[in-house]
């Protein structure tokens, strides 16, 4: 949503301030890790191809990171 109303000329002082106004206030580093969780196909355990697909999602690097430390670390049978 951001992209594109960059795309049309909107100010990101007013993008920022009307999708912080509509987005919940939850943690990126939580909802990055749900990604991670819900798509495993999507990198297949490689850390690059993890933090290329939260990238491209438009989380932070420092939240990416983050949720990649935690996956990391989290028992899970089917890796």
């Amino acid at each position: 949503m951001r992209q594109a109303l960059r795309a049309k000329g909107v100010s990101v002082e007013v993008i920022e301030g009307v999708l912080a106004d509509l987005e919940p206030q939850t943690d990126p580093v939580a909802e990055a890790l749900e990604l991670l969780e819900r798509y495993p196909s999507r990198y297949r355990g490689e850390k690059a191809k993890a933090m290329r697909f939260l990238l491209n999602r438009g989380f932070p690097l420092s939240a990416a990171l983050a949720a990649w430390e935690r996956y990391s670390r989290m028992p899970n049978p089917e890796r």
